[in-house]
């Protein structure tokens, strides 16, 4: 769509999408200067970023760095060669590991944003030249929503049920998977037992994983001033007579809204993984049913606007694979922690269909 006047709201930047990825941007924008809408198809804040563990692998962040952590360049840049098979541009990779941990020390301006090492969480190919057995993966430290106020009712469930799945961390899962074996095994069963007992009390107000992460970053959102609105659909991109984007049009209340972006239009609208069509023409054969543990709201809505304008695709055929099992129709699919294994041999090897890069990059 090409039209430049009639703008019902402007800003410098509008972000499309609450999960870890826009309100991250969201965050980045502030700290520039500039004013910054996020807008979210949901009616509910956080994406599949919500959904997810809420691991960060970004090498020399500050939080590792606090734990003597100073990997080399070189040996970060070689394990991501060999992780990546050369699909990925260098100049990106240069991007990401030089830039990074700058993005990690913006976020953590904000006193909501706390994080730990999750020691023992190997990286996904340790086995790699620069891969670390240790790993180098960092989570949100958990976090009580109560803190978020009203916001907290409109926080995405986590997609787990049972008092495992809510309330421990990624390296709880690792230490509990060496409890008879080690101290630290034992410490993260007590560890469990306690924040099971706890929310019991609290009424399930304690939150891990990308639960914690996005509520944190919630949390530096109300505190910058930067406006969040939720059940809002992009329907359109606006462009200049010259292609560029200068807004979208959103769909909110039942009527459109016209958002300008003086600076600038951020499509930050995860995958695709809930669009069959998308799912039939890109994904490989095994991964086309939709087994897919991502956001209801991942219909590929960023990607088709974009392509329609020209954007170019990769990694299409990609996916954060994993293993998980279909319920009754209507009901969400669910992920299989372990693997498919004696304890759960029902779990078939399934793709989960969300659009991402290749592993950890």
């Amino acid at each position: 769509m090409s039209a430049e006047t009639g703008w019902d709201h402007e800003y410098d930047l509008v972000i499309v999408g609450s999960g870890g990825g826009g309100m991250a941007a969201a965050l980045t924008a502030h700290e520039e200067g500039l004013s910054v809408l996020v807008v979210e198809k949901g009616k509910k804040f956080g994406g599949s970023t919500a959904l997810s563990g809420g691991g960060i692998w970004i090498p020399n962040n500050p939080t590792l760095r606090a734990r003597g952590h100073d990997d080399s360049r070189e040996s970060i840049r070689r394990y991501l060669d060999l992780l990546t098979e050369g699909r990925v541009p260098a100049a990106r990779l240069d991007a990401y590991v030089d830039n990074g941990p700058a993005a990690m020390e913006l976020i953590s301006k904000s006193k909501w944003m706390q994080f730990f090492w999750t020691k023992g969480y190997a990286d996904y190919h340790p086995e790699l030249e620069g891969g670390r057995p240790l790993g180098r993966s960092i989570e949100a430290k958990p976090f009580d929503t109560r803190k978020l106020g009203d916001d907290e009712k409109y926080q995405r469930p986590n997609n787990m049920k049972g008092p495992l799945g809510l309330w421990i961390t990624s390296k709880d899962y690792h230490d509990l998977a060496m409890a008879k074996r080690t101290w630290a095994g034992r410490r993260a069963t007590m560890i469990a037992a306690w924040r099971v007992s706890s929310n019991m009390i609290r009424r399930r107000h304690m939150s891990t994983g990308g639960r914690a992460l996005v509520a944190r970053m919630r949390m530096a959102l109300k505190d910058a001033g930067i406006p969040l609105w939720l059940k809002t659909k992009m329907t359109e991109l606006v462009t200049a007579e010259d292609g560029t984007v200068t807004g979208i049009v959103v769909e909110r209340d039942g009527a459109p809204v016209r958002l300008r972006g003086r600076r600038g239009v951020l499509l930050a609208t995860g995958g695709f993984d809930h669009n069959q069509r998308m799912r039939d023409e890109y994904l490989p054969e095994g991964g086309r049913e939709d087994f897919a543990m991502g956001a209801r709201e991942n219909t590929g809505d960023g990607i088709r606007l974009g392509e329609g304008l020209g954007a170019a695709l990769d990694f299409m055929d990609d996916a954060w694979w994993m293993p998980a099992v279909r319920h009754r129709p209507g009901r969400r699919s669910r992920w299989c922690p372990n693997g498919p294994s004696r304890e759960w041999s029902s779990c078939p090897r399934r793709g989960s269909g969300s659009r991402t890069r290749p592993p950890r990059t």
